[in-house]
């Protein structure tokens, strides 16, 4: 698994919005959304439920006490690096 991957789905779950994360990633948001497809393909499902407001973790993919926090994303990428 990509490190940069993982960093943008902590980005994405701190901001709740897709294009707010592009943003700060200094990504546009189709490169964004092409990198997290190809991640949800690896996982294999969905990672966010894609709403008018934000982005947030798929409900149906997760239990709530599944549901990864950006802190424990972050943990993970400092663990692979």
């Amino acid at each position: 698994m990509d490190p940069r991957q993982l960093i943008q789905l902590a980005t994405i779950l701190e901001c709740g919005s897709l294009s707010k994360a592009s943003q700060i990633l200094h990504l546009t948001q189709p490169t964004l959304t092409h990198s997290m497809q190809t991640l949800e393909t690896r996982a294999g499902g969905k990672l966010f439920e894609r709403s008018r407001f934000g982005d947030i973790p798929d409900r149906d993919s997760h239990r709530e006490t599944d549901v990864v926090s950006a802190d424990d994303v972050l943990f993970g990428v400092d663990l692979i690096g």
